[in-house]
């Protein structure tokens, strides 16, 4: 991926307040200093208000950010290495810190603040709208779950390209090929739309 580039989802999204876990495998070419490169964003189409984005901050940092916005960083990532990272969201039963964000299975960023509002979009790479924010690199095993996993249930998942915990509503193995590296593999046909030149 690089500039402009994504894959996005805009039909099947959680309701609002509800329980999921994003994750993928991702390995950088560039981690494009001075910006804010984005792996995941959820929330509306138009970028601004009631989202999530969890990427990487200005130098390289792990980034997570609720619209408000409240911000956390965490450890510094370097190129040419394959990172695992998840994403979860604790929908609006709970209290607290709600959205968590892994490293390789290890909590690392975390903000007191949920995932609000209507949601009408998932993008990796260039986020909706302004298709902005893009990853320079590679992506593989992207995974959405309904539920939140822990960090054991993470791990399970990081070792294996198919879902081993249930309640899984995106696998997408990226598999080469321009019909494939979008293609949902869970059953639910929820296949991403690429962005960009991938």
């Amino acid at each position: 991926m690089g500039s402009g580039d994504g894959l996005r989802l805009t039909s099947g999204m959680p309701a609002a307040g509800a329980d999921f876990t994003l994750m993928c495998w991702i390995n950088f070419d560039d981690l494009l200093a001075g910006t804010t490169p984005n792996v995941f964003y959820m929330g509306p189409d138009s970028y601004g208000s009631g989202y999530v984005f969890f990427g990487m901050f200005t130098a390289g940092e792990l980034y997570l950010e609720a619209s408000g916005p409240v911000t956390d960083t965490g450890t510094t990532l370097t190129t040419a290495t394959w990172y695992h990272l998840a994403l979860s969201n604790e929908g609006t039963a709970s209290s607290g810190t709600r959205l968590r964000g892994y490293l390789n299975a290890v909590l690392d960023v975390s903000v007191a603040a949920e995932l609000g509002g209507t949601v009408t979009n998932w993008s990796i790479g260039a986020v909706p709208t302004v298709d902005s924010e893009p990853i320079a690199g590679h992506v593989a095993a992207i995974k959405r779950f309904n539920s939140v996993l822990t960090a054991e249930q993470i791990a399970q998942e990081m070792q294996v390209i198919h879902p081993v915990n249930s309640g899984c509503e995106g696998w997408y193995p990226t598999w080469p090929g321009a019909t494939e590296r979008a293609r949902d593999y869970s059953g639910l046909g929820r296949s991403f739309t690429e962005i960009g030149t991938l």
